[in-house]
């Protein structure tokens, strides 16, 4: 879709005219000449599969952006100065082996491991899932009028079991310009299409007379390239408390002006809490500096910007469990609530207690926003065409990033119209979802009290003493276990300890050893509801050992896959943490399409084995790391 928000927008062929006759005609409206955004629509994301494969057509492959030498393989990319960037991403892969002995490269041990060969395979190239209008990011840099982004996925085209077969992996690449500016008028009335165009004709809009015109690219700066790999993943056998393991790998690259390379640079808002350990007087400067007022009224608005000399130039994001995981809150691994005994935060609206202003400025880190309602540690990842299989998403879109596609909008209008935007963000892990089922609520800590449930529904204690989630009397996906959170040593380490499972009362509760994090309460398709739905389920291990075999994916697919009734969502009515909205029928991807929340690791493309490895005597196991 070229996504202009989650609020309809009127159409201008939505139906036959109405008879003059019926009634008089009112006379037209006048408005404004000086509201340029009078009859226009704002382009906010460029999302749709067809679209973006035209735009990859007309320049906008990864290393024409880059400008880099043509190079559409990983094999071809790896020569150009994005070489660096994969070593680094390769060395990544290292460290998480160190830490995972026993992981491999296998789809169908317990421990699995990114292939890192897949940087250098001709049948591996970084496909464009998105390009994403950021006015609204120019609060965070000077003379600024935001940023564009071009959002690339890791995708494989191969031919297995005689049929061609194409799929996408979990690894993803923004290429981040900064737009220049100081009056922003004129960028922002460049994201508005004429109002009645078609999709195609919205694009080339944009590419010939709007934001996406080569005059207007001339004048941007190529600010960072952001990456998110998803590096080991223990499947809930070999993890069975938390119903599974796995591991993102988050990196921010800059380009030396000098000598064109890409080396890794400070994240943002995201603490290098390791080196903080070890310097204490640097810890307490950080710590002086969060007290301070401007810095408690930027963590409040979600405009916070630690300085750099603060921040890593690696972060790991963990899932299942999102905030409830101590990897994915810096702020929380460094700083107690005592550290803000005696601040003053009564009068702040999303920080009013230490435990909410430590959530706050841990969902603000890279960490803790991506695993804040993601879709398996990513925001986005590519809506899926009519023709993929394996358990498609209904949407590519995070819950989040839905939601907070009205409030850019809404901020994009208000500077074309040489208004003030409002500059306050949401919590990423409410926006979208704050009071439906699913959605985080406050179990009596003050900082929290505006998170509630909404008409019929209660607020359930599961692990976390200070948020719960909104829950309601009826079955179908329902969470069915519980238990205390233990943090580990190491990230691989922790445990839900004193689990218990929850009656679903006639139903099954598939827990976490199941895969399902907090159980599911699982009914057949003959018992819905009025909030279930059937899904076509796919045993994803019988998949991966039948494609391991030489069988095709489509003989595979249709062989290992049984009815079953799991929660309905849709744009309006997202999955709760951990969960997905998968796609149940051919209407994909409008803004009614109606899915079923499974855990992400059964959708096959957002797991790191995927990809469907040849049958040969070493392939099945494999320790490639080298090179």
């Amino acid at each position: 879709m070229l996504a202009a928000g989650c609020a309809a927008v009127a159409s201008t062929d939505s139906g036959p005219a109405v008879e003059a006759s019926v009634a008089p005609v009112d006379p037209p409206v006048v408005t404004s000449p000086t509201d340029p955004t009078e009859g226009r629509e704002p382009q906010l994301a460029i999302t749709d599969p067809e679209l973006l494969a035209s735009l990859e057509g007309e320049g906008f492959g990864l290393s024409a952006v880059l400008g880099l030498p043509n190079a559409q393989s990983a094999e071809a990319l790896s020569q150009t100065r994005l070489g660096g960037v994969f070593r680094v991403l390769r060395e990544d892969v290292r460290k998480a082996r160190v830490e995972h002995p026993v992981a491999r490269i296998t789809p169908t041990l317990g421990t699995r491991l990114f292939d890192v060969e897949w940087f250098r395979s001709k049948e591996m190239r970084f496909k464009l899932i998105g390009v994403f209008n950021r006015l609204d990011r120019r609060p965070f840099y000077e003379a600024s009028c935001g940023e564009v982004r071009f959002v690339y996925r890791l995708a494989y085209e191969t031919v297995h079991g005689g049929e061609p077969m194409a799929g996408k992996l979990p690894l993803t690449l923004n290429v981040v310009f900064l737009v220049p500016g100081s009056d922003c008028r004129e960028v922002a009335q460049s994201w508005f299409s004429p109002d009645g165009k078609s999709k195609q004709d919205a694009l080339a809009w944009l590419r010939t007379e709007g934001a996406l015109t080569e005059g207007a690219r001339g004048a941007w700066r190529l600010k960072a390239l952001e990456t998110n790999l998803q590096t080991v993943r223990i499947q809930s056998t070999a993890h069975p408390s938390m119903g599974g393991h796995i591991e993102y790998s988050l990196r921010v690259f800059h380009r030396d002006e000098a000598s064109g390379e890409f080396a890794p640079a400070p994240l943002e808002n995201t603490p290098d809490v390791e080196r903080l350990a070890k310097e204490p007087e640097l810890k307490q400067r950080l710590l002086s500096w969060l007290r301070s007022q401007a810095a408690l009224v930027a963590a409040d608005e979600g405009r916070l910007k630690l300085p750099d000399e603060f921040n890593a130039t690696r972060a790991r994001s963990v899932s299942p469990r999102g905030l409830l995981r101590i990897e994915n809150r810096p702020f929380t691994r460094l700083f107690s609530e005592a550290d803000f005994a005696g601040v003053e935060l009564s009068s702040f609206a999303t920080i009013a207690t230490p435990a909410a202003l430590l959530r706050r400025l841990d969902g603000q880190s890279c960490a803790g926003c991506h695993q804040s309602r993601p879709i398996a540690g990513f925001h986005h990842v590519g809506e899926d065409g009519p023709s993929e299989t394996l358990n498609a998403l209904a949407f590519g879109s995070s819950a989040h990033l839905l939601a907070d596609l009205e409030r850019r909008e809404a901020y994009v209008r208000a500077v074309a119209r040489a208004e003030e935007p409002k500059e306050f963000r949401p919590q990423s892990e409410r926006q979208g979802q704050a009071g439906t089922f699913g959605a985080p609520c406050g179990l009596g800590d003050p900082g929290f009290r505006d998170w509630t449930c909404g008409e019929g529904l209660r607020c359930e204690a599961l692990e976390d003493p200070k948020v719960g989630i909104c829950v309601d009397d009826e079955p179908v996906g329902a969470p069915c276990a519980s238990g205390v959170y233990s943090a580990g040593a190491a990230p691989k380490d922790d445990r839900i300890q004193g689990l218990k499972t929850h009656s679903c009362d006639a139903n099954t509760c598939w827990n976490n050893k199941n895969a399902f994090p907090q159980g599911s309460c699982r009914v057949s398709c003959d018992a819905l509801g009025k909030n279930g739905v059937c899904l076509d389920f796919q045993d994803t291990d019988a998949l991966q050992g039948c494609l391991i075999q030489g069988k095709s994916a489509s003989f595979c697919g249709s062989r290992f896959k049984y009815a079953e009734g799991d929660r309905a969502c849709d744009k309006t009515h997202p999955c709760r943490q951990d969960y997905v909205c998968a796609r149940v029928s051919g209407d994909s991807n409008s803004d009614e399409a109606r899915g079923a929340c499974i855990p992400p690791y059964f959708v096959v493309p957002l797991r790191l084995d995927g990809y469907p490895l040849k049958k040969t005597r070493d392939l099945e196991v494999r320790e490639v790391l080298g090179g």
